[in-house]
């Protein structure tokens, strides 16, 4: 088994809530409400000690355009039980229901272990580029043969990959899939210091080849989200 580094000046546990607008205003304006007025950073009275809001970006690119997700709140706890009471309270929703804007959100809630195998916290810069996948497992493959071959035997193939500045893995804790229907199994987070990093990269075909034979492997290649995020620090108690 591979051994995963933990990434420099982050928690193990991160939790993850993907927020979808229905209604008509744009993704600017919905985001900006979300600034104006978070009622996500009341979870820092409920264990979480650091919150970023992931900000979605408009894209070219087919499968990375957001649609009706405006982005995700993430915040980091520092261990599994704080992390469970995180994810708790985004289930619950009644913090939510007067708020003008996010009464009428939809959450899709991940509470996750952390896996890191290249960078570190701040080795993308706020000018860099940052991407989320939220996938889904196969489904004839159990939550432990899927952690299991996504950590020890996909995430190595990063290693050496040219371009790329940071890659981690999160892991969706086996605590929450009881009485859960979410149907996502985790997300992977990858950034590049700039486009000229990232188009080294994708250029590396022997990389890229592996990656895509593997893929079939693990995930439901019908299902998932992905999305190009800015990411804006709300609050960290160190």
């Amino acid at each position: 088994m591979v051994e995963s580094p933990k990434l420099e000046g982050e928690a193990g546990f991160r939790c993850l809530a993907l927020i979808e607008m229905a209604n008509e205003e744009s993704l600017e304006t919905n985001q900006a409400h979300w600034r104006e007025d978070d009622p996500f950073r009341s979870l820092r009275d409920h264990g979480a000690r650091h919150y970023v809001r992931a900000l979605a970006l408009r894209s070219d690119q087919p499968l990375f355009r957001p649609r009706t997700y405006i982005g995700v709140a993430e915040y980091w706890t520092d261990d599994e039980a704080a992390a469970l009471a995180i994810h708790a309270r985004l289930r619950d929703r009644s913090w939510l229901k007067a708020h003008p804007v996010f009464r009428d959100a939809r959450l899709t809630l991940l509470a996750n272990r952390e896996h890191g195998f290249i960078g570190h916290l701040h080795d993308c810069p706020p000018d860099g580029i940052t991407a989320i996948f939220f996938n889904k497992r196969k489904e004839d493959m159990s939550v432990e043969a899927y952690q299991h071959h996504w950590r020890d035997v996909h995430g190595p193939m990063v290693f050496g990959a040219p371009g790329l500045a940071r890659y981690l893995q999160l892991h969706r804790l086996p605590a929450t899939y009881d009485g859960d229907d979410t149907a996502l199994d985790g997300a992977a987070e990858m950034s590049w210091l700039d486009a000229a990093g990232q188009a080294t990269y994708s250029a590396a075909e022997d990389y890229q080849q592996k990656f895509r034979d593997d893929m079939p492997n693990l995930w439901d290649m019908r299902a998932g989200v992905r999305m190009y995020v800015r990411k804006e620090e709300v609050f960290h108690d160190r």
